[in-house]
């Protein structure tokens, strides 16, 4: 049953971005990898004068799939895509993003992630596109000291990579 999960991801996550310069909304699907999972999740975008302000919700797949824990990510972002050619669109982002895993099936304490990134993103093609986002900044790593009872808190350098199927609309 897990081998069809992941054959689905992966068909699903085929790196081609569908777009359309004059559409204010789109769906984007994406696959990426951080410090922690590879990724993989949707982001609503709609454009706003320059900006392109997205909101979305990935999941880990090793841990969601593999070791059946949801690791679920929250992301809140912009781009500002500074080229907007007919073929290719280039900028900017700007992206936070929170996400939690139980670490042990056995207790109830989560480890939770802030992570601040900015990078590029970059899109190419006619009426079909192939996109990435390269992204780079800090994250704290939030979790329970159980000898101490209280949070600890790790800061780091983190990346995000990802290649993006996009429907506009």
């Amino acid at each position: 049953m897990r081998i069809p999960r992941l054959l689905a991801l992966i068909f699903l996550s085929c790196g081609l971005t569908v777009t359309s310069q004059e559409r204010e909304h789109s769906l984007n699907y994406s696959l990426g990898i951080t410090r922690f999972d590879f990724f993989t999740g949707l982001e609503y975008q709609r454009k706003v004068g320059k900006f392109d302000p997205f909101c979305g919700f990935e999941a880990g797949i090793n841990r969601t799939v593999f070791q059946q824990r949801l690791f679920p990510k929250f992301k809140l972002g912009t781009n500002l895509f500074l080229i907007r050619k007919e073929k290719w669109m280039f900028g900017p982002s700007l992206t936070y993003g929170y996400s939690l895993l139980n670490v042990n099936k056995s207790s109830s304490s989560y480890h939770r992630w802030h992570e601040l990134f900015v990078g590029m993103r970059f899109l190419y093609g006619s009426n079909l596109k192939i996109g990435f986002i390269l992204n780079g900044g800090y994250t704290a790593e939030r979790f329970p000291n159980q000898l101490t009872n209280k949070t600890d808190v790790h800061h780091m350098s983190g990346y995000h990579g990802a290649i993006l199927l996009n429907y506009a609309f």
